[in-house]
């Protein structure tokens, strides 16, 4: 049994031909288990232990407080020497985690989950509620035990949504719960995991829907009919108008827009491809966006221009609008549909397809070719162009009016 002070290092890189106990110098009772790897664990295994004499009986007992890499040293130590602090009190806290984990509900693990880990860790954990409630966990399953629940009971439940034609939803369910109880195991209130050996769910078929001008217009006026926070109305039309990815829209900050050179920079560490974009803003989405800064005086240059805080618009929260408030057209539609729309629509009133690359930042096609490394030009011309073609569109066809004849590229378009 090696006794060192433990560094960050040495966790991270340690291996083993047989099950060792490193013991920590620097908090007493610390132990980090290493397992070598086997047929189930193919990189082997690292777990947190507190091992102490329990004052009842003088019995050496083993209390697994995490595993490495979900609890990291300094927080090993925390609450090491926390559960330290218990037995020097005569409490036993691997009694109190027995006696938890034998009477706690998966609805009770689904709180704790969502309270110590979900809410504090993911911005997207308002999905994470919503996977996890009522709708798709009914009451019976949440008032299991969670030592009684079985693989039987997810692979329903997963299964049901595959025969609805539902991929995306069944793979939002499985990941959600395989992290749910990932966390059970790390808190030490789960041996195993019931949904471990059941495999993600195929991957949902690419989308291609494009909707119509049709639809477009209706989908621009129902923004303004609907109820729904300013910020929200803002993000939904500059998608439109834009093109851009939900994210990049919902996330904006002040610093990046230039009123006056009507111009959105967006950061490259804020783009998908991690290449800096200027987006050109024609007259209707320089608008929006003026009123926007207008209604946050004194707003800081890295500040969210969308909500802040608790309100601030996420993509999951674009998402929710659209599904709740905007299917008032045909099939079921996304706000990434929005974008593909637009640069179909694009391509049906004469820009080129270079161009339409240029404007959606997007790294395939003529910009990957070879063509593409040697040609830098930006485009900024064309893409300012084609939006205020774009956005004259999209407004003649939301009042009922004819587009306004374009000349681009030596054509004339209707």
């Amino acid at each position: 049994m090696p006794k060192l002070k433990l560094t960050h290092k040495f966790v991270d890189a340690v291996e083993v031909e047989a099950r060792t106990d490193f013991w920590d110098s620097q908090v007493n009772g610390l132990v980090l288990r290493v397992s070598p790897p086997t047929g189930r664990n193919r990189d082997g295994a690292k777990s947190w232990n507190v091992v102490f004499t329990r004052e009842a009986d003088r019995t050496k007992v083993r209390h697994t407080i995490g595993t490495w890499p979900h609890m990291d040293l300094e927080s090993a130590r925390r609450v090491a020497l926390a559960s330290m602090a218990q037995v020097a009190a005569g409490d036993d806290p691997s009694a109190k985690r027995r006696l938890l984990r034998e009477s706690a509900t998966f609805g009770e693990l689904i709180t704790e989950f969502l309270e110590k880990y979900s809410r504090l860790r993911k911005r997207s954990w308002k999905e994470d509620e919503r996977l996890l409630g009522p709708t798709y966990i009914n009451d019976s399953l949440r008032a299991r035990k969670i030592v009684s629940l079985r693989k039987a009971d997810f692979l329903e439940l997963i299964d049901d949504k595959m025969a609805e034609g539902k991929v995306a939803l069944a793979r939002s369910l499985h990941a959600v719960l395989r992290k749910t109880f990932a966390w059970a195991i790390e808190r030490d209130l789960l041996e195993t995991s019931p949904i471990a050996t059941i495999k993600a769910p195929g991957k949902p078929p690419q989308r291609d829907r494009v909707l119509s001008d049709a639809e477009l217009g209706a989908i621009w006026n129902a923004i303004a009919a609907t109820s729904m926070s300013a910020e929200m109305r803002d993000v939904l039309r500059l998608l439109m108008l834009t093109g851009a990815r939900v994210a990049e829209v919902a996330e904006l900050t002040a610093g990046e827009i230039n009123p006056e050179r009507a111009e959105w920079l967006l950061p490259g560490e804020r783009a998908k491809n991690g290449r800096a974009h200027v987006v050109p803003l024609a007259d209707e989405a320089l608008e929006i966006l003026r009123q926007a800064l207008a209604r946050r005086p004194g707003i800081g240059h890295g500040d969210r221009l969308f909500g802040r805080g608790g309100t601030a618009i996420t993509p999951n929260g674009v998402a929710q609008a659209v599904r709740k408030r905007l299917q008032i057209v045909g099939d079921r539609w996304t706000a990434h549909d929005l974008r593909r729309s637009l640069a179909t629509g694009l391509a049906g009133l004469g820009v080129a397809p270079h161009v339409i690359e240029a404007l959606l930042n997007h790294q395939s096609g003529f910009r990957s070719s070879v063509a593409g490394v040697y040609n830098k030009h930006g485009y900024q011309p064309e893409k300012r162009q084609a939006l205020v073609i774009w956005e004259e569109h999209l407004l003649s066809i939301a009042s009922a009016r004819k587009t306004v004849v374009v000349p681009i590229s030596g054509h004339t378009r209707k």
